[in-house]
């Protein structure tokens, strides 16, 4: 009801005015007073007006609530363009009160493809992303998801999925947040790791042959050591000639003044043993110069070491070049000072010119094999190429490395 209130007009006559309201927009009230006087039927234009003025606020109000619609709209797609771009998936679930599992309200196009499902299989039931997982880890990988549903906590897990009949790492990780409603959602990332894990199984299995080669190594260093502990054990016991590709030799260390050289001497050197015995190491021999110098080099660190071994070329009395193996050690006094080196000589030259021979014949076994017209290869127990020579792409239309650990039957026309 609305009031109304007795006045005086301007030119002194009575008057009378009501006070009025007009509803505007559905619970919002604009209080309009207004002065009336109740004369000569205002109060009908002023009725209109009213009318007039609500429906132009109207109309106002919801052009507003248009293109704030618009500007969401436009700022979703936005965010849905970004989201797409990324080159990791994203995804919500959304756990609504009284359940025990989410289902997902969002999965981008990365995701899906990841995970190889479409929309309309992933949003009919969220099990559906869990059929994927590989059978080893779906047990693990379903009790967490549970576990996170539950206890509303950040998921963070790796797993194998199989898409394709091929084995996939992921990483999935998200993060909840309560909505107004009671409801959970879970908003999070999914990377394809395939890539990292295979670098890390191959690196894990580069370490262990790196183990097991410093092992193998360490092995035959004590081997070896032990060997080289009993030679000079043996030492004294050795008679003046132990053979002709051998000499025991003893001289007095930096200044190279040979005091003993055994019966081998003549066959290595080719110089008779007075040639040699009280003059210097150095100058009875035809060293080669960089090995002269290597070799003085090893006699300043003799006395940190207990063993030495090396290879020394040297120019034969005929003209050929010889290589010998020289194992020395030093020989102190009381005092720790170096009074003697000892040690034993063997000549390898025959030894040096098969490893050249050898590594000759091998290049020329593969230069062989390298231009032969016809293809040659090789498999194993199970049929898989282990080795095709280059001539494979000619013959076959596939590289040596293509076909590298496939199997023979594979590339056999099916009729044949």
């Amino acid at each position: 009801m609305s009031p109304t209130i007795l006045v005086q007009r301007f030119d002194n006559t009575p008057g009378c005015i009501r006070v009025t309201s007009t509803p505007i927009l559905m619970t919002t009230y604009l209080i309009v007073a207004l002065v009336i006087l109740v004369v000569n039927g205002d109060r009908q234009r002023l009725t209109e007006t009213l009318k007039a003025l609500n429906q132009q606020l109207q109309e106002q109000v919801a052009q507003q609530a248009d293109e704030l619609d618009e500007a969401q709209a436009e700022l979703a797609k936005t965010a849905l363009s970004l989201t797409e771009a990324i080159p990791i998936g994203t995804y919500t679930m959304v756990l609504h009160p009284n359940e025990t599992m989410a289902h997902f309200s969002f999965m981008s196009e990365k995701f899906l493809q990841i995970c190889g499902l479409d929309q309309e299989e992933a949003a009919a039931d969220p099990l559906n992303i869990f059929a994927c997982v590989h059978p080893d880890d779906y047990d693990g990988f379903l009790a967490l998801n549970t576990e996170t549903f539950a206890r509303k906590i950040p998921f963070c897990e790796e797993t194998r999925l199989i898409v394709a009949g091929e084995v996939r790492w992921i990483r999935a990780e998200s993060v909840p947040r309560d909505l107004p409603d009671g409801s959970t959602v879970w908003e999070g990332v999914l990377a394809d790791i395939t890539e990292t894990k295979r670098y890390e199984q191959q690196l894990q299995q580069a370490n262990a042959e790196i183990t097991t080669l410093n092992q193998d190594l360490e092995d035959r260093v004590k081997e070896r050591t032990a060997e080289l502990e009993k030679s000079r054990a043996q030492f004294q016991r050795l008679v003046d000639d132990i053979g002709s590709n051998f000499v025991l030799f003893s001289h007095s260390g930096l200044d190279g003044i040979v005091s003993y050289v055994s019966g081998g001497f003549e066959s290595v050197f080719g110089l008779a043993k007075a040639q040699v015995l009280n003059h210097c190491w150095a100058e009875s021999v035809q060293w080669l110069p960089e090995d002269a110098e290597r070799t003085q080099m090893a006699l300043l660190r003799i006395l940190d070491e207990r063993i030495q071994q090396f290879e020394m070329r040297f120019i034969h009395p005929t003209g050929e070049l010889r290589t010998i193996n020289v194992l020395q050690h030093a020989v102190k006094d009381e005092n720790d000072q170096l009074i003697a080196v000892e040690g034993i000589i063997e000549n390898i030259t025959e030894q040096k010119q098969r490893i050249i021979q050898l590594a000759a014949s091998e290049s020329k076994f593969r230069t062989f094999i390298e231009t032969a017209n016809d293809l040659i290869f090789s498999i194993n127990s199970t049929g898989c190429f282990t080795y095709l020579s280059p001539n494979t792409m000619d013959t076959l239309g596939y590289s040596p490395n293509e076909l590298q650990g496939v199997a023979y039957a594979e590339i056999v026309h099916p009729d044949d």
